[in-house]
């Protein structure tokens, strides 16, 4: 069962390009820019150009850091503290 937030959740709000670009500066400094590779077999194969964005790549492997950094370094000193949000 994912605790992730519906798409077709009445409330939901997307993140506004603001938020985007203020996420993109808090983690930049941590995260590694991974490639975006192609495939011609499996261009072919599917008849459509194919893109990997390889965030495997990353230095925990796994493309969870830059969500997980984010939702860290927006927390408040006070939240830090306590280890939680809220």
């Amino acid at each position: 069962m994912s605790t992730a937030p519906s798409v077709e959740t009445a409330n939901y709000q997307p993140p506004s390009w603001e938020a985007i670009l203020a996420a993109h500066a808090r983690i930049s400094p941590r995260i590694h820019r991974t490639p975006v590779l192609t495939s011609s077999s499996l261009n072919t194969m599917t008849g459509a150009q194919v893109f990997f964005k390889c965030e495997n790549l990353q230095k925990t492997g796994s493309f969870k850091i830059r969500g997980a950094s984010n939702a860290i370094l927006s927390l408040t000193d006070r939240e830090a503290v306590r280890g939680s949000e809220g």
